[in-house]
């Protein structure tokens, strides 16, 4: 951030000059008269400090300041503006702000994590650690909730997927582990709002998930993990080893149903990289999904049937 200049109202601008220049020794630098606005700028600095300029607003239809409104702003340069909802960029378009330096970063997404265009922001390494852990998470652990009888069935290869994300995950940490971080309060996920959300996407993949079978057999299945895995992993995971354990899926179907989810869940999340991050942050977020992915498919297709 830099700063730019003050600007204070003024109602005589002549007088107001005789007292900058004349009499303080601040000199004129530029000046921008808007016929349509009805107003002039004038903008002063001392010889001293050419980068600090006072701005004299002078509008031509009188008005009386009073109360303070003779001050008008200070004016800071940024990097890029952050607007949380496309009504609030709306209006700082509108203002006159550029679109292209504005960054669209949804409420409750820490946007500090996100650098301004062209630059690396060390927060960015840790919103990768959070993302990459919260798929080690997804990848068996759930799992072994509610089908303890065949995890030992399912839990092979999506341990090892597992493993190697957390590995990916502790090199992004260490290497980003010196700097500061302030990770932004979770929400509390026992709101009822929350639970009700996630009862009805449980509901809706369990039934997708037993449909499909019916109609398509297991290519239907792993439709319903695609889409699943765009949105969330738990659903699809306890909803699949549920499943499982009842006998309704076979072991081999089930964790590869998982893992499809997972692997499209990292392209859902690598596009929310693209669309609200750094190009930088994307390639390094690209770079580390795409080593999961090719790790998730060989498993895939290479793992006994």
């Amino acid at each position: 951030m830099r700063y730019l200049h003050t600007m204070v109202r003024v109602s005589d601008i002549e007088r107001s000059l005789d007292f900058y220049c004349t009499k303080l020794g601040l000199r004129e630098v530029r000046r921008h008269e808007n016929q349509q606005g009805r107003f002039t700028l004038v903008f002063i600095v001392a010889p001293e400090t050419p980068d600090a300029p006072i701005e004299l607003t002078y509008n031509w239809d009188a008005e009386a300041y009073t109360g303070g409104r003779n001050f008008g702003h200070l004016a800071y340069a940024v990097d890029r503006i952050v607007a949380t909802s496309t009504a609030e960029l709306d209006g700082l378009v509108q203002m006159g702000a550029p679109r292209e330096r504005i960054d669209v970063v949804p409420t409750g997404v820490d946007t500090e994590a996100f650098a301004p265009r062209g630059h690396a922001h060390p927060r960015g390494i840790r919103s990768r650690v959070l993302v990459l852990g919260d798929l080690v998470r997804g990848y068996g652990a759930e799992a072994a909730v509610v089908a303890p009888q065949s995890i030992a069935k399912i839990a092979p290869p999506l341990v090892l997927m597992g493993a190697f994300m957390l590995v990916l995950a502790l090199m992004v940490y260490f290497r980003g582990r010196k700097q500061k971080t302030k990770i932004p309060a979770p929400k509390n996920p026992a709101e009822l709002k929350s639970a009700l959300i996630f009862g009805a996407l449980y509901a809706v993949v369990k039934i997708a998930i037993a449909a499909a079978k019916d109609y398509w057999g297991p290519s239907g299945i792993y439709a319903v993990a695609i889409l699943s895995g765009l949105h969330d992993m738990d659903a699809i995971t306890l909803s699949t080893a549920g499943y499982v354990e009842q006998g309704t899926v076979n072991a081999s179907t089930g964790w590869r149903v998982i893992m499809v989810a997972g692997l499209s869940n990292l392209v859902a999340k690598a596009i929310i990289a693209a669309a609200l991050g750094t190009r930088r942050l994307f390639l390094l977020v690209a770079g580390l999904f795409a080593a999961a992915f090719a790790v998730g498919v060989a498993l895939i297709v290479l793992w006994p049937a």
